[in-house]
């Protein structure tokens, strides 16, 4: 079983991708991030009412922090597949967001694990191997609505926003490693509505809209659904059978790359193929450990 809620956490997270890069075809970044938190937030809450948890304010407190790291998070994302290729953006805020939570768990005083350091060694040389191949494009959406000043290269701009995805996430990850299991969907229901907190306030001083247009609210919510649903299969996943959820879900980026090759027509070269894999293997590594 845990196999089969890996398998269906991944393939979640490649079909937010799929329908929330739609969304931002005439939605920015900042309001795509707003509609699918705020609908994954809401997922969290049926979560919670169905399976339990126990109400503990720290650890609400604590799913708020993550809340910030996971706002950072999707924004970058986004922001980075309107420039460059999901080849990259997905292996480089991966390998980010499984080692900055193994690297906080060692600082915690967890024993390092040689495995650990050696898959994140191999994930690091994928994204080497990656990202030196030649930039390929991302959606092309409209980047000027986002308010943000672009880099000399939209390649740049690009990396720049899957490594501030990729450490936003890991922020977020990390922090989550402070709540207890008693809480159970408590922490993730605060953190997805924080998330969508945060986006909201940066959409009302940058006068952005909260909702995306008519037509594509529906988009909106399909990807949160999807983004909640990722949520809901790893938290099942991991109550039957911890590591092996773990290790499925870490393949995601292998998902969204195929996405992103199949319906939004990213360049991926075999040299960044060959990182991936470098990437997948690592990560697959770091979980285990």
């Amino acid at each position: 079983m845990g196999a089969l809620f890996g398998i269906l956490t991944a393939l979640s997270i490649g079909m937010a991708d799929l329908s929330g890069r739609r969304l931002l075809r005439e939605s920015s970044v900042v309001t795509a991030t707003i509609i699918i938190q705020a609908v994954a937030g809401l997922g969290a809450l049926v979560v919670v009412l169905v399976v339990g948890g126990e109400f503990l304010l720290q650890d609400l407190a604590v799913g708020m922090l993550s809340g910030i790291g996971f706002a950072g998070g999707l924004f970058g994302y986004l922001a980075a597949l309107n420039r460059v290729s999901s080849a990259i953006v997905a292996p480089v805020s991966a390998t980010l967001a499984a080692t900055i939570p193994y690297g906080w768990s060692v600082l915690r005083g967890a024993a390092p694990s040689g495995l650990a350091l050696l898959g994140a060694s191999i994930a690091l040389a994928g994204v080497l191997v990656v990202t030196s191949a030649r930039p390929g494009k991302g959606t092309g959406a409209h980047l000027a609505s986002e308010g943000i000043a672009r880099a000399p290269s939209a390649d740049t701009a690009g990396m720049a926003w899957a490594v501030l995805s990729g450490c936003s996430y890991g922020f977020g990850l990390a922090a989550l490693l402070e709540v207890s299991a008693d809480s159970g969907s408590w922490p993730a229901m605060t953190q997805r509505f924080a998330a969508a907190a945060v986006m909201i306030l940066i959409a009302l001083r940058r006068q952005h809209p909260l909702l995306p247009p008519p037509r594509l609210r529906a988009i909106g919510l399909l990807t949160g659904v999807f983004a909640a649903g990722s949520s809901i299969f790893y938290l099942l996943g991991v109550r039957v059978d911890e590591p092996t959820t773990i290790v499925i879900t870490s393949m995601y980026p292998a998902v969204t790359v195929s996405v992103g090759r199949l319906f939004y027509n990213d360049s991926v070269s075999k040299q960044q193929i060959c990182g991936i894999a470098l990437v997948l293997l690592g990560i697959t590594g770091v979980v285990s450990a």
